[in-house]
C-alpha cells in the first residue's frame, strides 16, 4: 500500500489549460453581425410602431373621409390576416434556405424596403400597397431573426436565450421610445414644413434612409462571415 501511495504521489496534476478561444456572450452579443442584426430590426420595429398608431390620421391629412375610412379598414384586417399566412411561407422559406442566413435575410431587407418605399408617396394605390406590405414584412423579419439566433455556426448554443432576450430589449427600447418624438415633431408643423402631412413624408423619407444603411449592409456581411 506505501508503494501504490507514493507511486501515485509522483504522478504529476494535470493543470486545465483556459479555453483562449471559447466564445462568451459579450464577444458575440457586441459583434458587427449581431449590432447589424439588431440595427435592422430596431429601426423597422420603429417604423412600425410609428405606422400603427398614425396610420388613421396620416390618411386624414392625405385623402377624403372616405378613401382614408377604407384604408384604415383594410388595414385592420390585411395585417394580422397577411401576417398569419406569411408565418407558414416563412416556415417552408427557411426550412428550405436552413443555414443560408445571407439569404434568408436579403429577402426580409426587400420585402422591408419595398414596404417603406410603398408608405411615401400620398397616392391611394401605393399607400394601399404598403397596407398589404406591412404584415408579411414585419412577420417574415421576426421569424428571420429569432431563425438566425438559433444558428449554431454563427453563435453558441449556450447564449441563444440571452442572446434573444437582450435583443429584445434593445428592439422595443428603440422601436417604443422614439414614436413619441416623432408624434410630437409631426404634430409641431412650422413654416419650414408646414403642414402635418410634409411632416408624416419627413419622418418616413428620413426612416427609409436610415433603414436602407442597416439593410443592405447586413446580408452582404451575413454572406461575408458565413
Amino acid at each position: 500500500d506505501a508503494s501504490v501511495t507514493s507511486s501515485k504521489s509522483m504522478v504529476p496534476h494535470r493543470i486545465s489549460a483556459p479555453l483562449v478561444n471559447a466564445p462568451n456572450f459579450r464577444n458575440q452579443f457586441c459583434r458587427l453581425d449581431t449590432a447589424l442584426i439588431l440595427a435592422f430590426m430596431s429601426l423597422h420595429n420603429l417604423k412600425a410602431t410609428f405606422f400603427i398608431t398614425t396610420f388613421a390620421d396620416h390618411m386624414n391629412e392625405l385623402f377624403d373621409a372616405e378613401t382614408a375610412a377604407s384604408l384604415a379598414q383594410t388595414f385592420n384586417v390585411a395585417f394580422p390576416v397577411s401576417g398569419f399566412f406569411t408565418a407558414f411561407v416563412a416556415a417552408v422559406v427557411l426550412e428550405k434556405l436552413g443555414s443560408r442566413e445571407d439569404l434568408y435575410m436579403a429577402v426580409s431587407v426587400v420585402l422591408v424596403l419595398l414596404f417603406h418605399l410603398a408608405s411615401i408617396p400620398p397616392w391611394p394605390s401605393s399607400q394601399l400597397a404598403a397596407v398589404l406590405l406591412f404584415g408579411p414584412a414585419r412577420t417574415f423579419q421576426w421569424a428571420c431573426y429569432f431563425h438566425v439566433l438559433y444558428q449554431h455556426r454563427r453563435y453558441s448554443p449556450k447564449f441563444a436565450g440571452r442572446l434573444v432576450g437582450y435583443g429584445n430589449m434593445v428592439i422595443a427600447i428603440i422601436g417604443n421610445g422614439p414614436p413619441s418624438l416623432l408624434n410630437f415633431f409631426v404634430a409641431d408643423a412650422t413654416a419650414v414644413l408646414d403642414s402635418v402631412g410634409n411632416r408624416y413624408i419627413a419622418v418616413h423619407v428620413g426612416l427609409l434612409a436610415v433603414m436602407t444603411l442597416a439593410c443592405v449592409a447586413l446580408p452582404f456581411h451575413l454572406h461575408r462571415t458565413r
